[in-house]
């Protein structure tokens, strides 16, 4: 199960099952009274899931946008991982499938994906899906896509 926690989101994002990147804090947020409360936990460049809004608690932040406290965990993430080292249920340390600057390619944001880095603890969950040759100009034949849990 994923840890969950309360943070505040812009009111125009916060609806359940909406995913976010937390980018890092603005520099406004350090002097801010709801630090705490919003941004403070939350680590810069993880992708997180709106689990739950709460649309009567309601903030006005310092960067001029209404403020909505919701509950959020960390999203599940669809990434690209060669088929031999994919083993459902197991947790194994993130590695980048290759270098590979072909950012029109389909399945980029899957050998590259946000919310994860190099080294990072995985759980693998489920296999989502094969790459499709065709559609590649690389060889990632031995490539599937899986839905993974940072650990």
């Amino acid at each position: 199960m994923l840890e969950t926690r309360k943070t505040l989101v812009p009111t125009v994002i916060a609806s359940k099952g909406k995913a976010f990147l937390f980018k890092g804090p603005a520099e406004v947020c350090h002097r801010c009274n709801w630090r705490a409360a919003c941004v403070e936990g939350l680590e810069p460049g993880r992708v997180y899931d709106i689990v739950e809004v709460e649309p009567r608690k309601k903030f006005n932040c310092k960067l001029g946008v209404e403020m909505t406290l919701v509950t959020i965990e960390r999203a599940h993430l669809i990434v690209a991982l060669p088929s031999k080292k994919a083993v459902i249920g197991a947790t194994i340390y993130y590695q980048r499938p290759r270098k590979c600057d072909r950012i029109l390619c389909p399945y980029y944001d899957k050998c590259n994906p946000d919310g994860i880095y190099e080294g990072d603890r995985i759980r693998i969950l489920r296999e989502v899906g094969k790459i499709e040759e065709n559609k590649v100009d690389c060889d990632i034949n031995d490539m599937k896509l899986y839905e993974v849990e940072v650990r």
